[in-house]
C-alpha cells in the first residue's frame, strides 16, 4: 500500500468548533495533517482585494464575487502554493467542514494504487455527482470508480492534488474572476487531468460555525448598471458558449 499523503486543512482561526471536529476525525483515521490558515475576506470591500478581476467578473457574470468566495479562492491558492513549496508528491486538501465517510480511507488507498494517471481527484457530495453526465475511467473496487464529468461542478471541500497538477494550476490562481471550485473544473484551460470519486465518500457537516461564504452566492440577480447591464446578455451568451465548448472538448477529446 502506498503511503497516504499529508492533509492540508483549510481553516479559519475563529472557527474553533470546526477545527476541533476535523482534527479529532483525522487523528482517529491516523492521517498526518497540517492546518492552512484560511484567508478571511468576508468583511472586505471586494473591489479593493488584490488579484480580483472585477471588470471581467462583472462583464461575464453581472455581479461581484462575495468576499467569502474570494477568501476561499485565496485560501486554496495558499494550500496549493504550500504543496509546491514543500515539494510534496501530492496532498489531500480539505476544508474544515467536510465529513469523511466510513469508506473514505479505503477509497483513498484504492485511488493511490490505481493506474489512472490522475493529477487531481475531487471527493464531492452526492448531489453534485448525480447531477452531471459522467463516464467511468477507473474501477476502484467495492462499487467505487473514478469518473470524468461533463461539467464544472461546485464543491471544493476535499481533493487530492499531485505536484504536477499543482504546478499546472498555479498560473491560473494568480487572478480571480470565478469561485475556486469552478476553476478546478476548467480542465480545458489549466490542462489538469482531474477525476471525481463516485459514489460520494464525503458530506458537508451541519456547520456549528456560520458559513464562511454565505448563501447569497446562490442569488442570480444582476448588480451591474448602465452600459454593462445592456451588454451583459450578449457577453454572457458568448461566455457560456465558449464554456460549453470547453466542457465538451475536455470530456470527449482530452485525457
Amino acid at each position: 500500500m502506498k503511503k497516504r499523503p499529508i492533509v492540508f486543512v483549510i481553516s479559519l482561526k475563529d472557527c474553533a468548533a470546526r477545527r476541533d471536529l476535523i482534527q479529532q476525525r483525522l487523528e482517529v483515521l491516523g492521517l498526518e495533517y497540517a492546518f492552512v490558515e484560511a484567508i478571511d475576506c468576508r468583511k472586505a470591500e471586494v473591489e479593493s482585494i488584490p488579484d480580483y478581476e472585477r471588470k471581467k467578473r462583472l462583464k461575464y457574470y453581472g455581479r461581484d464575487l462575495l468576499g467569502g468566495e474570494i477568501g476561499c479562492f485565496l485560501s486554496h491558492r495558499k494550500a496549493v502554493n504550500q504543496l509546491i513549496e514543500e515539494k510534496r508528491d501530492q496532498a489531500l486538501i480539505l476544508e474544515d467542514d467536510v465529513i469523511l465517510l466510513d469508506d473514505f480511507l479505503m477509497v483513498l488507498d484504492a485511488v493511490l494504487e490505481q493506474a489512472d494517471d490522475y493529477e487531481m481527484v475531487r471527493f464531492m457530495k452526492a448531489g453534485k455527482l448525480h447531477k452531471y453526465h459522467q463516464k467511468k475511467t477507473c474501477d476502484l473496487g467495492n462499487g467505487y470508480s473514478l469518473v470524468k464529468l461533463a461539467a464544472t461542478p461546485g464543491g471544493a471541500g476535499a481533493l487530492l492534488l499531485t505536484y504536477a497538477g499543482a504546478v499546472k494550476l498555479q498560473p491560473y490562481l494568480q487572478s480571480i474572476d470565478k469561485p475556486i471550485d469552478v476553476l478546478y473544473g476548467y480542465g480545458w484551460k489549466h490542462k489538469v487531468k482531474w477525476r471525481a470519486v463516485y459514489p460520494a465518500v464525503v458530506v458537508q457537516s451541519d456547520d456549528p460555525c456560520e458559513s464562511t461564504i454565505g448563501d447569497s452566492r446562490f442569488e442570480k440577480g444582476l448588480t451591474v448598471t448602465g452600459i454593462l447591464k445592456f451588454l451583459y446578455p450578449f457577453n454572457r451568451l458568448i461566455h457560456r458558449l465558449l464554456e460549453m465548448y470547453g466542457k465538451k472538448k475536455y470530456f470527449y477529446f482530452e485525457e
